[in-house]
């Protein structure tokens, strides 16, 4: 029990990190005493149930948190004065992702407590954050806005959210405001505006969102009426991730990758979302990858077209670019970068939107593969994703740091000799693969384990069916030539 006599204004502070799944709900529950408790279901009508408040109110499925989101619920009226209180964390659902709770606390409401929870600046209005933008693919209008909140005991009047973006010289180049009347305890106001932009050179841009009030003199903790939000216009980099431009204090990583899911060793993809507001050649992807990757890992790069994506799984399809196997080098894991190039580039039609891809194979864990993942600002469900072999499509991933670059000098040295249009395919394959070439004439097929042991060689006449079932389960490479060039690829039998 806490003893809260004495203190008739208080609120319940704690941090979060939190991921919605179907049909779940996170309640904090208040009460004296600690008898009587509700059960509570996702549907319970809590309208009357002033002891009881929802945590994530108004969430949908699939959404994130950040890691930490702190959240302020004013209990005052509950347990204000109240000497036997008692505070139950309580989750309910079929299946979820996670709900972290840390740092719990009960405080003694202030007077005056205005609080600027959060910014955003879309680029593609639909609630992403694209870290890195080409000024190619920049629109004429941006969606940018945020979020506030009144958490002292008394009501705000006057409300007033001031965004100001400024360059790398700290010059302003664009502003925009909100107001509201009134922001009675406890409630939340959102600003939510579209603008027009000028025309923005190449550099980094700092948003910094204000919020006051006619009772900002008063303010318990000023500090928090500042929220500040980047993003950088480039030549030819586009990145949702924007690793290390972020402002300083508010980046928070995390990484996944082969040794992450029962069944991705081998075959892992993880995508990354882009929207192309004009045609774009793309000459090769980046992604950064931690100091546990080990070097002799191996990756294929995609891009695939969303056009007719109606489910994720529908991804699986087939990329419109792809590479061979490229392995990873001591040298990428001392950058912590990995650079793959398309030989020819892929051409990306403007008003569309694609998926760029990172394939894995770890050999069965022996050189695994962990891509880092940006988890500074919550992105839309399907803007990173993930694919575990033999299982199916997720959206566990917030922005996989998975970069297209339309620089034509983005990677040196690509082999003028790699034979296009050939490829394996179903992958992973059950006894047989069909290989599937563009023209009529003589290919070898090499097929190799993962000790680099031949295991199969044969000849064949454009496209061919070839039985596999001889072949123990696991992960082989297959090289297909002609008397001009070759393609090495990456299959799974299972």
């Amino acid at each position: 029990p806490i003893d809260l006599m004495g203190f008739p204004d208080v609120v319940l502070e704690f941090q979060n990190q939190y991921r919605k799944w179907t049909d779940e709900e996170c309640y904090v529950v208040v009460q004296v005493g600690n008898t009587g408790w509700p059960v509570l279901d996702p549907t319970t009508d809590i309208s009357a149930m002033p002891n009881v408040f929802k945590v994530w109110p108004g969430m949908q499925t699939q959404d994130p948190v950040a890691n930490p989101t702190v959240r302020r619920i004013d209990i005052s009226a509950v347990a204000g004065g109240q000497s036997n209180v008692y505070v139950r964390f309580y989750w309910s659902g079929i299946f979820g992702y996670a709900w972290f709770v840390d740092d719990v606390s009960i405080q003694q409401l202030p007077p005056y407590e205005l609080v600027m929870m959060n910014g955003f600046l879309s680029h593609n209005n639909d609630g992403s954050e694209f870290g890195r933008i080409p000024s190619t693919q920049l629109n004429a209008d941006m969606q940018v806005g945020g979020q506030f909140q009144n958490l002292g005991s008394l009501p705000q009047t006057n409300c007033h959210v001031q965004m100001d973006v400024v360059n790398q010289s700290l010059m302003s180049v664009f502003t925009a405001s909100y107001d509201l009347a009134a922001l009675a305890p406890g409630d939340t106001g959102t600003m939510d505006l579209p603008v027009t932009l000028p025309v923005l050179t190449n550099g980094i841009y700092t948003a910094t969102f204000t919020v006051s009030s006619t009772e900002s003199a008063g303010d318990a903790f000023p500090d928090n009426n500042v929220f500040l939000r980047t993003f950088e216009v480039t030549s030819n980099t586009y990145s949702l991730d924007e690793i290390g431009d972020h402002p300083p204090g508010y980046e928070t990583l995390s990484s996944l990758g082969t040794a992450s899911f029962t069944g991705g060793e081998d075959g892992l993809i993880f995508f990354t979302y882009y929207p192309i507001h004009t045609d774009m050649t793309v000459y090769g992807l980046e992604f950064d990858i931690t100091a546990s990757t080990l070097p002799g890992a191996t990756v294929n790069i995609g891009i695939y077209d969303t056009s007719s994506v109606v489910v994720l799984s529908d991804l699986l399809s087939g990329p419109i670019a792809s590479t061979t196997d490229y392995t990873i080098t001591q040298a990428d894991v001392d950058a912590g970068k990995v650079k793959v190039g398309f030989n020819p580039p892929a051409v990306l039609a403007a008003s569309s939107a694609y998926y760029a891809s990172v394939e894995m194979y770890s050999n069965t864990n022996t050189y695994d593969v962990r891509i880092i993942d940006d988890e500074t600002v919550p992105q839309p469900a399907n803007a990173s994703v993930i694919y575990i072999p033999a299982d199916q499509v997720y959206t566990n991933g917030n922005a996989f740091s998975i970069r297209m670059s339309s620089d034509p000098n983005f990677i040196s040295g690509i082999e003028e000799n790699e034979l296009h249009g050939v490829s394996v395919y179903p992958n992973p394959a059950h006894g047989t693969v069909t290989l599937n070439a563009p023209n009529a004439e003589t290919y070898t097929v090499e097929i190799t384990n993962v000790l680099g042991e031949t295991s199969m060689t044969s000849h064949v006449n454009g496209n061919a069916t070839m039985d596999l079932s001889n072949l123990a389960n696991g992960v082989y490479t297959v090289r297909v030539s002609n008397a001009k060039a070759a393609m090495v690829q990456r299959i799974t039998l299972n």
